[in-house]
């Protein structure tokens, strides 16, 4: 079976398939990818647009390159417009971006560790990171620089910031970031209300200094966009989040309109 990068432009809807040949809603296209992104051993964690370029994310960057720490890829808009157009049908192979990670590999090479997430501020970098140390599970979000003419992503080891998993279930940590009007919110993958009754966003500015909780409501993400949908329920201590950032999450910009991407191989697909 051929591998499939499945791109969902409209509306963020849940979705499995079995194999190829299954029926596709007209707001789905369906591009066929090459090497590394083709291979369901990839694990890509994360999406995000930096300027014209969609960058993709493995959860285990060390993986796809022998040089420095490994590589993360990135395929450019018009490739993706000229397939979605019928101009250029031939599969998407990407393109890879040197990724260096000194001093990281404590955190991100650990057995059920990995990287979860990835956003941008201008050439600012910010990636989450899961990490399991023992028992215990908590996600690091960390700083770096993206010099994309040179091809190389530096992160910061100095500049960090921890944040322990909100239900203390082992593995579930930050899965999601994202940023608006400067600040950068983490989202927690486990916030169905059985098992996590107050379930908040991490807000952080942009040189990771803690600035709030924003809760009272219910988060429905994927990793290239966010829609939120409220809760009754306050949270002592956590904010609301501000009209602005319901605006956004109600109505995201077509920037964030990318809102799922699935891998699929025979009867085993990946949601991330």
């Amino acid at each position: 079976m051929k591998n499939i990068l499945w791109l969902l432009f409209i509306n963020l809807f849940l979705f499995s398939c079995n194999n190829n040949n299954t029926d596709l809603s007209p707001k789905l296209q369906r591009i066929e990818l090459a090497g590394d992104l083709a291979k369901k051993e990839f694990e890509a964690s994360s999406l995000a647009w930096y300027k014209n370029y969609l960058i993709i994310l493995p959860q285990f960057p060390h993986k796809w390159d022998k040089q420095f720490d490994g590589a993360i890829y990135f395929i450019s808009q018009k490739e993706l417009n000229n397939y979605i157009s019928g101009e250029d049908k031939s599969p998407i192979k990407g393109e890879k971006i040197h990724f260096i990670a000194d001093g990281l590999d404590e955190i991100g090479k650990r057995d059920g560790s990995g990287y979860e997430a990835i956003t941008f501020i201008n050439d600012k970098v910010f990636v989450s990171i899961e990490s399991i140390d023992k028992d215990s599970s908590s996600s690091f979000i960390v700083e770096g620089n993206l010099d994309f003419e040179n091809r190389k992503l530096v992160l910061d080891k100095n500049s960090k910031y921890e944040i322990k998993s909100q239900t203390n279930i082992y593995n579930m940590g930050e899965e999601a970031i994202f940023t608006h009007k400067n600040y950068i919110y983490a989202l927690h993958e486990a916030n169905g209300i059985n098992i996590n009754k107050s379930p908040f966003s991490t807000k952080l500015d942009i040189e990771l200094n803690f600035v709030s909780k924003i809760g009272n409501f219910f988060w429905l993400f994927s990793n290239s966009s966010s829609t939120a949908s409220p809760i009754p329920n306050p949270t002592a201590g956590v904010s609301s989040p501000p009209k602005s950032l319901i605006k956004l999450l109600y109505s995201p910009p077509p920037s964030m309109l990318l809102s799922s991407f699935f891998v699929s191989n025979a009867s085993n697909t990946m949601s991330v």
